[in-house]
């Protein structure tokens, strides 16, 4: 194993996305919620603090949702261009840019069952495109901007299956993807995708479409074993804390073998990064990720 000096966050990073070795398994939050930065930087949540906070727990990658048209969801910060392009050229941390997808901001915009009616529906295809056009264009100035990765954040299934048959996604959704992670891939960044629920049927087309991983995605909906067996060559999976294990209460060492089970399995090979679904919402969650990560140091 490397001494941990020598291999940077950034270079951690990109080794597991590239399925080489790394000295540590990789680690960071997609989303930090308001209220840890209330309770531990006196209510300042911003760049400055998001930043502080990663390096302090020594997290490998900077998460940036951004702001994006008609969005109404709370509860974390979205960062502006000028905040994503001071983070790539001062945090030393892999920059990696969150942003909702067409079908997310159609639910911004109407609400989840006009939005899965509309999916379905005629006026479907016009109104994504117009969606997804906006993507593309944010997707064009982050990568301007140097960062080393963008997650799509389309949530399209329940808990057990898609919210639309795997074939209606494969008609009126995958095909806006397709140019994003080329555009993307242009910019010298990686493509992740970040979906809620059970996506297992559309790995494939996601795999198609050219993603270079999966960012958050569920491990209370997936069988993340079959899936580093089935796919872990061709993905990079950013997932493998479970929500029970971020919950107020202190962790067991029956819950220590929960955490430990799947990232075993997951690191195996390269192209893993130790991720939740959920985000970290609460200073209660961060002492509990702390203790998590610290067993996985010890372990892994």
């Amino acid at each position: 194993m490397r001494d941990a000096s020598l291999m940077t966050a950034v270079e951690r990073m990109r080794a597991a996305l590239a399925h080489q070795g790394q000295d540590r398994v990789p680690r960071g939050e997609l989303w930090l919620g308001s209220d840890v930065f209330h309770s531990m930087f006196r209510g300042e949540d911003n760049l400055r603090t998001h930043t502080e906070f990663c390096r302090e727990l020594e997290m490998d990658f900077l998460s940036l949702p951004i702001e994006m048209p008609s969005q109404t969801q709370a509860g974390y910060r979205r960062f502006n261009l000028s905040e994503v392009e001071e983070a790539v050229a001062t945090s030393d941390l892999f920059t990696c840019v969150v942003i909702d997808g067409p079908f997310q901001q159609l639910v911004e915009e109407l609400g989840h069952l006009p939005s899965l009616a509309s999916l379905s529906g005629s006026s479907g295809p016009a109104h994504l495109r117009k969606k997804a056009s906006a993507v593309e264009d944010a997707i064009a100035a982050s990568v301007k901007r140097g960062v080393s990765a963008m997650v799509i954040a389309d949530d399209i299934a329940y808990q057990r299956s898609t919210y639309a048959s795997p074939q209606t996604l494969r008609e009126r959704l995958l095909p806006l993807y397709s140019p994003m992670v080329d555009r993307i891939h242009r910019g010298g960044a990686y493509a992740l995708f970040h979906s809620d629920g059970n996506i297992a049927p559309m790995i494939p087309d996601l795999i198609s479409c050219g993603f270079d991983g999966l960012a958050g995605c569920e491990p209370e909906c997936l069988d993340l074993a079959l899936l580093k067996k089935t796919y872990g060559s061709r993905l990079t999976f950013m997932t493998g804390i479970r929500a029970e294990l971020l919950e107020p209460a202190p962790l067991t060492s029956a819950q220590r073998e929960t955490l430990l089970r799947e990232p075993r399995v997951l690191a195996q090979s390269g192209g893993f990064v130790l991720c939740s679904a959920c985000g970290v919402n609460s200073r209660e969650a961060v002492e509990s990720l702390k203790t998590l990560y610290a067993w996985i140091d010890e372990e892994m």
